[in-house]
């Protein structure tokens, strides 16, 4: 028996994924992206979320 990885996705969803990601705006991703407010939100999005280093 051969050995085969466990997958998060299935190729389905990875296709979607994929099919969204091409449609989105590398420029108005950039002027949208805020580092600070991501690592913000993940502080806040749990208590059991461990702070980031």
């Amino acid at each position: 028996m051969r050995y085969v990885p466990p997958r998060l996705l299935d190729r389905d969803t990875v296709r979607a994924v994929a099919t969204a990601l091409d449609a989105l705006d590398v420029e108005v991703l950039r002027t949208r992206f805020d580092p600070d407010a991501m690592t913000a939100s993940c502080r806040t999005a749990s208590p059991s979320t461990p702070p980031v280093a």
